[in-house]
């Protein structure tokens, strides 16, 4: 079952689009010294992903539902605040 969850994640962010909303948000809260705010988060977002799936994966693997919804509800919030709303409503699912 989480190898299908894992397949169904990169297929919805490979189809998805970014809501741009998000990226007005982010620098609209920007410093003067960090201009680009959500350029300077993607990669984070991007390296931290993994991990999310990998916890989440093996959270259901060993029926730790307070695991998974802990995480999935984490990683919803990074992926609506940059704007990833079809991954997001994905983690939505797994809450």
């Amino acid at each position: 079952a989480s190898g299908g969850l894992i397949l169904s994640v990169v297929v919805q962010i490979n189809r998805s689009r970014i809501n741009p909303a998000a990226k007005h948000a982010l620098d609209a809260i920007a410093l003067e010294n960090e201009p680009d705010l959500y350029k300077s988060l993607i990669p984070i977002f991007l390296e931290d992903s993994p991990r999310f799936i990998a916890t989440i994966k093996t959270a259901i693997a060993v029926s730790d539902t307070a695991t998974a919804k802990k995480t999935a509800h984490v990683w919803k919030s990074n992926a609506i605040s940059l704007g990833a709303d079809a991954l997001g409503a994905l983690c939505a699912e797994l809450e």
